[in-house]
């Protein structure tokens, strides 16, 4: 499944939730349809969910191995990387990926969301984005 149909997965299943909980009276099925499970989109060699001591292992040796020097990137900077690339993403499928689904991915509240967005994406990034092929 590719990112794009996992996206839209999680979207669709945001919107029956947003349904279900407007509709006011839950019953147990609709309850229990409000339960949504985490996608594991990283493995390890061994097919098993990579943990956070795994992945942070694995991406400082092979950041030893790749790269040299004092100021060298960081997990925390590849999430904001991811971050940035997501919301300006965002600019071209914004019925795919909502705020919503933003903050569900990093863990975010919609306040902090919106002074991420402030932070660390410019308008010309969205732009630039927006425009190119």
């Amino acid at each position: 499944m590719t990112l794009a149909e996992l996206l839209e997965k999680r979207a669709a299943k945001l919107k029956q939730m947003r349904q279900i909980q407007s509709a006011g009276n839950l019953d147990d099925e609709k309850r229990a349809k409000l339960n949504v499970t985490p996608t594991t989109l990283l493995f390890n060699t061994y097919g098993k969910p990579w943990t956070a001591d795994g992945l942070s292992s694995s991406f400082y040796r092979h950041r030893a191995t790749a790269m040299e020097g004092d100021d060298l990137p960081s997990i925390h900077d590849l999430r904001k990387t991811a971050a940035t690339n997501m919301v300006v993403t965002q600019q071209r499928f914004p019925d795919v990926i909502t705020d919503q689904v933003l903050c569900d991915m990093f863990g975010w509240t919609t306040g902090t969301l919106a002074k991420m967005k402030r932070i660390y994406v410019s308008d010309v990034a969205v732009i630039e984005a927006m425009t190119s092929n």
